[in-house]
């Protein structure tokens, strides 16, 4: 692997907003909220291991989220991801994006570098579905808890596994996730390449219902995806 000058090792996170268009236009989200959500990720946190600090940034439809492997571990971080997954989804709002580690540089005004080229790379060609892939050498002994390896083969997160461990009203939030799966798939009924996202995300809240034993919070494939 080549190290720049100029340029620092860290965990580096990108993700897509799905249907950020429609958000925007119909004013699905109030501005507060993500901005509400941005300070929250942009601040020193101490997750017990080591104390770091993440910079988070959004542009139209991308969020960032990156932090030096110097004041974290990929465990922490990728639990901060999840976090930030977490919280949108409840909102109702999916993402697609990818966790790399690389040379990256970044301050208040710019970011820019390798490891960001890949990720977002890794998020248009390999993420595919809305789901945050993690990059092989990113991924620690620990990790095995909240990732989950697809059908083709690559490792994401898993945040369906972790987030009841962060909230105490877990049923609510899982609820809450598959109804919003729902909303989004009868309002994309008919554009086909848009339902095929939700088709996914609808079959991951399924397994994770069936291994959590919440059978009663399962989602009717054929009665919602009759096309599919």
């Amino acid at each position: 692997m080549h190290h720049y000058i100029g340029y620092e090792q860290c965990y580096v996170a990108f993700m897509d907003i799905l249907g950020f268009k429609e958000i925007i236009r119909k004013a699905l989200i109030d501005v507060r909220t993500l901005q509400g959500l941005l300070s929250d990720i942009s601040v020193p946190i101490d997750n017990g291991r080591i104390p770091g600090q993440h910079h988070a940034k959004m542009f139209s439809d991308s969020l960032t989220v990156s932090i030096p492997i110097n004041r974290s571990t990929s465990s922490s971080f990728l639990d901060e991801i999840i976090s930030i997954q977490g919280a949108l989804v409840d909102l109702g709002v999916f993402v697609r994006g990818a966790v790399v580690m690389g040379d990256h540089f970044e301050d208040s005004k710019v970011l820019f570098g390798p490891a960001l080229i890949e990720a977002v790379e890794l998020e248009k060609t390999v993420a595919r579905w809305p789901r945050i892939v993690v990059q092989p050498r990113v991924l620690e002994p620990d990790s095995c808890d909240y990732i989950r390896q697809d059908t083709d083969g690559i490792k994401y997160l898993n945040y369906l596994a972790s987030y009841p461990d962060k909230c105490g009203e877990s049923k609510r939030f899982l609820t809450t996730h598959r109804d919003h799966i729902m909303e989004k798939a009868k309002e994309n009924r008919t554009l086909l390449a848009v339902l095929t996202k939700y088709y996914w995300v609808a079959n991951y809240h399924n397994t994770e219902m069936k291994a959590q034993g919440c059978d009663d919070l399962l989602i009717d494939m054929d009665q919602l995806f009759p096309l599919l």
